[in-house]
């Protein structure tokens, strides 16, 4: 095979043979722009000689993306063969120009976020994703550890969000290898606080963001902190430890200087509003997150779609336990085109879910179906499980099939074990079984909700 090939590489020319050396150091598929930056070459160069390439039966066209290129796998091992051969002093000016591009790429798609265009920096990210967990690897073996910060904190929140736990673990030991307990220290370990509680780690959450609360000097660094690491504590369901997180004194003077629009306000509020809402004070809760809303709907702060989306999903999740039906529907929906508008694929699903659960219990029930399908249709609800099996329950019973909504209902609560979600779940299902006359099974159900949150507040 080897000398199959060789026939084909020997026919090029100086420049094309180089090129195809090169490509065998790095990821695949190969982007004319990126290629063109790493070896300081005119892209309309490169494109030719990918041309070549193309011609003499050595890469190929990525299918719909003119602009991208691909290699056989054996065709790649070839390549790597030839260039750890012939151009092993270029290679450590490779990687860092290649690092310094694809941090550039994240730092975009970030920035895109920033300014609105959730749905671009997506399609950034999940395009170069491979190439930018290389050029993180690059940045941490070279001298450019400043960089190592930089591109946490331009991707951590992608990383989180898409359910990427082990770039996340990898990052954060070369983080913490490479970089002092600074300023730096802390703002990568509230960037990776914010991807844990995404991926949904809540007790790795509480561990960065508690080590960034006890390093931060600067005072709005220490808030932020103290804020982040409340969200951790809520997702536990220790909502004690949020209240005295508040009540210290130190924060309460730190807070009250605070501008009436800051955004840290927003976070503030919805953290109150979690809190309040675990402790089944309601009204309250809602009074929270409308103030939030307020805040932000006058401030736009950057993210604001993510912000808003995140906002209305808690502020519908209280409207709804509230039983205030039709006003929880017309918030989910508000918050599902917004997610939509923002490409949150994850957040419109668990939006449409609750939707779904609102009209079922206002009795829409064709609607509510509609709702359900729509999310199932799309395959994948394995990040939404629970929340998927609940809905399910939810329509089953409207539809007057209460055999089977308690199947659903007994399978949603084993998806979310040991969590808050597990607790709402029973309590609706005792009262579910009580509807339907069997007082012992739910008895032994609300006893199981009680002990479950003895479990979790312990």
């Amino acid at each position: 095979m080897r000398a199959c090939f060789e026939l084909s590489y020997r026919r090029l020319d100086k420049q094309v043979a180089g090129l195809f050396r090169f490509l065998g150091q790095f990821p695949q598929p190969f982007d004319v722009e990126a290629v063109a930056y790493v070896l300081g070459q005119k892209p309309e160069r490169i494109s030719r000689d990918f041309r070549s390439l193309t011609l003499a039966g050595l890469v190929d066209v990525v299918p719909s993306e003119s602009q991208q290129y691909q290699l056989h796998r054996l065709l790649h091992e070839y390549a790597r063969t030839l260039s750890q051969e012939q151009d092993e002093a270029q290679h450590p000016e490779w990687e860092r120009r290649f690092a310094e591009h694809y941090l550039k790429v994240t730092q975009d798609a970030w920035q895109s976020w920033l300014d609105g265009d959730e749905r671009q920096a997506l399609q950034i990210w999940q395009r170069n994703l491979k190439h930018i967990e290389q050029g993180f690897d690059y940045a941490s073996a070279s001298d450019h550890t400043d960089w190592i910060l930089k591109y946490l904190l331009s991707t951590g929140f992608y990383l989180g969000y898409g359910g990427f736990r082990e770039i996340v673990e990898r990052w954060r030991a070369q983080f913490e290898r490479l970089i002092p307990n600074d300023k730096d220290s802390v703002l990568g370990k509230l960037c990776l606080g914010d991807a844990y509680l995404l991926l949904r780690a809540p007790r790795l959450a509480v561990e960065v963001l508690a080590h960034a609360r006890d390093q931060a000097a600067d005072e709005r660094l220490w808030l932020t902190a103290v804020l982040k690491l409340a969200q951790a504590f809520l997702a536990l369901g220790q909502y004690h430890h949020v209240l005295e997180l508040f009540d210290e004194p130190t924060y309460q003077q730190a807070i009250e200087t605070l501008p009436a629009e800051d955004e840290l306000w927003i976070e503030e509020k919805i953290a109150r509003g979690r809190a309040y809402q675990i402790m089944g004070r309601y009204t309250d809760a809602r009074c929270c997150y409308l103030n939030a809303v307020d805040v932000l709907e006058k401030n736009s702060p950057p993210g604001y779609i993510w912000a808003r989306t995140a906002l209305l999903t808690s502020l519908g999740e209280g409207l709804l336990t509230l039983e205030e039906l039709d006003a929880a529907v017309q918030v989910f929906e508000d918050g599902l085109q917004l997610a939509k508008t923002g490409g949150y694929d994850n957040f419109a699903q668990n939006l449409a879910l609750y939707s779904a659960i609102a009209l079922a219990r206002l009795g829409r029930v064709s609607e509510a179906r509609d709702k359900l399908q729509g999310v199932l249709g799309q395959g994948d609800v394995v990040y939404l499980e629970a929340l998927a099996l609940f809905a399910q329950a939810e329509v089953s019973y409207a539809e007057g099939q209460p055999n089977q909504a308690v199947r659903y209902y007994e399978m949603a609560a084993q998806a979310s074990a040991g969590t808050l979600t597990e607790i709402d779940i029973l309590l609706r299902l005792g009262e579910v079984l009580q509807q339907m006359g069997d007082w012992e099974r739910a008895a032994a159900i609300w006893q199981q909700a009680r002990d479950c949150t003895k479990e979790i507040s312990r």
